[in-house]
C-alpha cells in the first residue's frame, strides 16, 4: 500500500517488471511505485508547461517503451522514452459471442 497525501492520482500504468506508474493530476507528477514498495518521482512540473494536469498514462511503440502521459490542462500528449517497457494490454473474451 501507499499514500498519496494532498495529491489527485489519476490514470496508471504497468511496467514488465510490475512497476506501477502513476499520473496526478494534481500536482503535476507523474510517480513510480516499484515492485519492492519504494515510491519514486519520475517528473514533476511545478509550472505546468510539459506536465499539465497529467490524466492518464500508457506505454506505447512497436517495443512499448515510450510512456506515453495525457495532459487535461494542455490538451497534448508528453512522450518519453524509457529503459523499459510496458506491460501490453489485454482484453477479457466476450460473453455470449
Amino acid at each position: 500500500m501507499v499514500r498519496l497525501p494532498r495529491t489527485v492520482p489519476d490514470g496508471v500504468a504497468l511496467d514488465v517488471a510490475g512497476n506501477l506508474y502513476v499520473a496526478c493530476y494534481r500536482p503535476d507528477r507523474l510517480y513510480r511505485l516499484s515492485v519492492n514498495g519504494r515510491l519514486d518521482t519520475l517528473a514533476e512540473d511545478p509550472a505546468g508547461t510539459v506536465l499539465d494536469a497529467p490524466t492518464n498514462v500508457t506505454f506505447a511503440g512497436p517495443a512499448l517503451d515510450r510512456l506515453v502521459v495525457a495532459n487535461l490542462g494542455g490538451w497534448h500528449l508528453a512522450v518519453c522514452a524509457m529503459d523499459v517497457a510496458g506491460q501490453p494490454l489485454t482484453y477479457p473474451e466476450p460473453i455470449g459471442v
